[in-house]
Formats: structure tokens, sequence, C-alpha cells
């Protein structure tokens, strides 16, 4: 089974939930395949990952930020160890950030289009966060 996420958001909630279904469906033996878009993409810059320098949308968001607790970035990255988890960054986004995939975290495996991601994608359940 395939199980594909669009992430547009970069808000700091949206990203932890993405994490977490994209966890949960790696843990079950799914392939995962995520799309980071906009200020998806935006949040995993290296300098913004170094800094933990995500947007909060409310007072939930503002509590994960300030707990120490694990990141959906640590989350990730526990997934693609144990799981068939692959990250894409969205190559418009990049054009219009003016940035290169040396610019974004290790996690992202690869730099593709939205026909791309589409293909990928193919046959699966797919959400938008």
């Amino acid at each position: 089974m395939k199980f594909s996420i669009v992430q547009l958001s970069g808000e700091v909630e949206k990203l932890q939930a993405m994490a977490s279904l994209a966890g949960g469906a790696a843990a079950m033996d799914m392939e995962v395949n995520i799309f980071l878009a906009m200020d998806g993409l935006a949040a995993l810059r290296k300098n913004v990952v170094e800094k933990k320098a995500w947007k909060a949308a409310g007072e939930v968001g503002e509590r994960m930020l300030s707990s120490g607790m694990p990141t959906f970035v640590d989350y990730l990255a526990q997934a693609k160890q144990t799981g068939n988890l692959k990250l894409f960054a969205c190559e418009d986004t990049m054009n219009i950030l003016g940035i290169t995939k040396d610019d974004l975290s290790d996690l992202i495996d690869e730099v593709t289009g939205v026909a791309g991601f589409f293909e990928l994608s193919a046959g699966g359940q797919v959400i938008v966060l």
C-alpha cells in the first residue's frame, strides 16, 4: 500500500502531524512519499532546522517548540531508518526561494516537480497538509 503527503504548511503543528502520520504509515510497511512545497519546504532549510525556527499557529505549537520534545525532524529521521519513507522537495518552490538541495536538510531524498510526484503517488492515498 502507498501513502503520500503533500506538505504545504510550515506551521509546526502541521509539520508534526505530517511526521506522525508518515511515521505510522512507514511502521505499517507502507510506502510513504512526502512532497514538500511552499512553506512546508521552507521549514526544512538547514538554517531553519538547526535553529528550530519554525512558525507556530497557536498555543499547542508554541508549547511544542518550547517543551524540548522531539521535533518532526526527529520523527522523520526515525521513520526513514525503520520504514520505506522518502521526502521530495518541490523544484518550483526551490526556484522561488532561490535555494538548491544543498540548502535543505539531509532528510530530503530528491528534487522533483508536481508531475513527477503525481507519478510517484499514483494508485495510493494522498493527503494535503
